[in-house]
């Protein structure tokens, strides 16, 4: 019988190398008996690392081994397939592209499936002919999430499937005080702000905000255009579309007080109500939400250019978590 291998680069963060230390090996089934994998049906569950921010679901069958000793991942067995996610610190200030390059080193046949300023997914082959699937996520230039799903060159192709649900559900966990939230790395870049909040945007808050990708990626690049006037500008992250959340000190009833009766409307999430004010006009607009934290208030700013108020952040809303 074959051993799994377990594939690590470890150029591209020393903390992996926990994860690996601790992973021993074990036999598999041969291949020609994995028609229908024991993973391939069965409910999936998730794993959650608050050290670095993320989330991954685990296919059905898959266990974990021992947690490694600075917890900056884990690895997932089922039989001849291995799941196995890290995060790790940017220490020595790589380059994206060259922490990509790194992780291509040890495999051959790379064929890259997709990538965008922010992540980048590819699949390839070890040295011994086992498929391993593969993703990096950059959080920042301080953080890295990687992923690498592996089995044999010969398995079936629901192995193949499960690699692509498991490496694309990879979810990184915003926070600002205690208000969580979870967003896709290859559709949106966290970046702080300031926010201005109305009704006089007298007051600027501390916020983080979701940006897509290549608009984020252009940052503090001259060639952006904002409002009606088409003038170009430098790109600025307060003026781009996107989501936004900041914690106001003052209690939901002091906020609201500002407003008139009829600039409001009542506004849910999180099993939290609260309230929202909208204002737009010729196809660009804000929607500002106000929900109670404990005795502070969450504001949630939705900026929205060009007609593009569409549902994309709705997942990001609905993984609102307010532990106020």
């Amino acid at each position: 019988m074959r051993r799994t291998t377990i594939f690590f680069v470890a150029a591209i963060a020393g903390p992996i190398a926990a994860c690996h230390q601790s992973a021993p090996r074990r036999e598999v089934a041969n291949a020609q008996d994995q028609a229908t994998h024991p993973a391939a049906e069965g409910r999936w569950r998730e794993y959650r690392n608050d050290r670095f921010g993320y989330v991954i679901a685990v296919p059905p069958g898959f266990s974990a081994d021992p947690a490694p000793q600075n917890n900056d991942g884990r690895i997932f067995r089922s039989g001849d397939a291995a799941l196995r996610v890290a995060g790790s610190h940017n220490v020595l200030g790589a380059r994206f592209a060259d922490q990509i390059a790194q992780m291509r080193d040890d495999q051959t046949d790379v064929a890259l499936l997709s990538q965008t300023p922010m992540t980048w997914r590819a699949r390839g082959r070890s040295g011994d002919g086992w498929v391993v699937d593969m993703l990096l996520a950059r959080v920042g230039d301080d953080k890295r999430i990687a992923a690498w799903f592996s089995y044999p060159g010969n398995a079936s192709e629901q192995l193949a499937q499960l690699a692509d649900r498991a490496l694309g559900s990879l979810k990184l966990i915003g926070r600002i005080g205690p208000v969580r939230f979870r967003y896709a790395p290859q559709r949106y870049s966290s970046t702080d702000v300031m926010m201005q909040t109305p009704p006089a945007y007298d007051r600027e808050l501390r916020a983080v905000k979701l940006i897509p990708v290549r608009r984020a990626a252009q940052l503090g690049e001259v060639g952006c255009r904002y409002g009606l006037s088409g003038k170009t500008e430098r790109c600025s992250a307060p003026k781009e579309a996107g989501l936004a959340f900041a914690i106001d000190d003052r209690s939901i009833a002091a906020v609201r007080a500002a407003f008139a009766d009829d600039a409001i409307r009542p506004r849910t999430l999180a099993g939290v109500t609260g309230f929202s004010v909208t204002q737009q006009a010729e196809g660009e607009g804000v929607r500002y939400s106000f929900l109670p934290v404990g005795e502070k208030t969450l504001v949630i700013e939705r900026l929205w250019r060009n007609g593009g108020n569409s549902s994309s952040y709705n997942r990001v809303l609905k993984s609102l978590k307010l532990d106020g």
